[in-house]
């Protein structure tokens, strides 16, 4: 899940990407695929460019699995409309994208990718197009089988990149990093946080709300300790994605698309889809 100005963006396993604008209503989903040969959609990232360049460039990023790709669509806004995102072009195709997060590190934005067996690779051509170079993150991870579900950062006076870690990694939990990645913590499962898969990962401020495959958990202090915040009305299973578009929080779950408009107190039914991503 992902958002940008009013249009929502979501990616269904083997449907690609639907886009819904702003208000949300779940007869307002519509494909947004052209140019995308993979439509097994995992991850989203969005960064607007304010210098440079690029300034007045909205880009959206969609990591696929299967298809081995992260592909990259651009828009403009002139008088408050927004014109782009019709089409997406292939940004790198050496890695089975399974999360993306945008990290800033000083003035310097990163485009952090996680992947499934190799771990973290990140861009920093924020100012002059993307992808031209990557580099890994992998200090403190295991040296094989490094599959990273989801990442999330907190941008501050000290920043925090976090890891969501799934079954082939060899561990699980979630890893945190204050040196972006250049070195993780030790896993963070025991401390509240179930020892399952990670699938997604979202912020809000300074909380960070992890989706597990028992529903969703949340951390006030950088992933130290977890709380479960599926109250009743979120079933417990599978959470493979979230997002938070300043209002409301989205979990995109095995069940279909829940929303929260009280920090996961309580989650109403948002779509008609089946497993969003």
């Amino acid at each position: 899940l992902a958002g940008v100005t009013s249009f929502g963006f979501a990616g269904a396993d083997a449907g690609g990407v639907f886009s819904l604008a702003s208000p949300y209503t779940a007869a307002s989903w519509t494909t947004t695929n052209q140019n995308m040969q993979d439509l097994n959609v995992k991850a989203f990232s969005s960064y607007f460019i304010s210098s440079g360049p690029n300034s007045g460039t909205m880009y959206l990023f969609a990591g696929c699995d299967l298809g081995a790709k992260i592909y990259m669509s651009t828009a403009t806004e002139t008088s408050s409309v927004w014109t782009g995102w019709s089409s997406w072009s292939v940004l790198i195709n050496t890695t089975r994208c399974s999360a993306l997060t945008n990290c800033l590190v000083g003035s310097t934005n990163n485009l952090v990718s996680g992947n499934i067996k190799y771990g973290v690779i990140y861009s920093t051509n924020a100012n002059t197009g993307y992808g031209s170079t990557w580099t890994n993150l992998n200090t403190g991870l295991m040296a094989s089988n490094k599959s990273v579900y989801c990442l999330a950062s907190i941008s501050g006076s000290t920043s925090y990149l976090f890891a969501g870690m799934g079954y082939a990694s060899g561990n699980y939990g979630v890893l945190v990093s204050t040196n972006t990645g250049s070195g993780w913590s030790a896993w963070s499962a025991g401390t509240g946080l179930p020892t399952n898969n990670v699938y997604s990962l979202t912020v809000v401020g300074n909380t960070v709300f992890a989706g597990t495959e028992t529903g969703v958990y949340v951390s006030y202090n950088y992933g130290s300790t977890w709380t479960n915040t599926n109250g009743s009305t979120l079933p417990s299973g599978d959470i493979y994605s979230m997002y938070y578009d300043g209002t409301n929080l989205f979990a995109g779950t095995s069940n279909g698309l829940y929303l929260s408009n009280n920090s996961g107190s309580t989650w109403s039914y948002n779509n008609t889809a089946n497993v969003v991503q």
